[in-house]
């Protein structure tokens, strides 16, 4: 019998509004992982979008022990599409119930309180 991997659930904010859950955004999105994190560790990562939240803000499947890599390769990330960009990533969670309810706890009432 083979066991499924397990996943995290990743949000990541980006600093200017852009599609990076479809091509070619995407596509340069991904190669920028593979350049800042190596193929070997790309290969095993097994990236995946999930869920679009808003203009800048997404969530993302990885295979779980590769959180904190994707989180550092996508950081490094400086553009996309022509744009400067930044990435931010908000919170990590095994669900993506969990990811939504830490995200509201946290996140969104700091940006309500300022």
């Amino acid at each position: 019998m083979i066991a499924r991997k397990k996943s995290r659930y990743i949000l990541i904010e980006l600093s200017r509004p852009l599609e990076i859950t479809s091509a070619p955004a995407y596509d340069e999105f991904i190669e920028s992982i593979k350049r800042n994190i190596g193929m070997l560790d790309f290969s095993s990562m097994g990236i995946y979008p999930i869920k679009r939240l808003s203009d800048s803000i997404f969530i993302f499947k990885v295979n779980r022990g590769y959180e904190k890599k994707f989180i550092l390769a996508s950081a490094f990330i400086s553009s996309l599409s022509g744009y400067s960009i930044s990435i931010y990533s908000i919170c990590t969670s095994g669900t993506i119930k969990a990811l939504l309810k830490k995200y509201e706890r946290k996140y969104v009432a700091l940006k309500q309180a300022h």
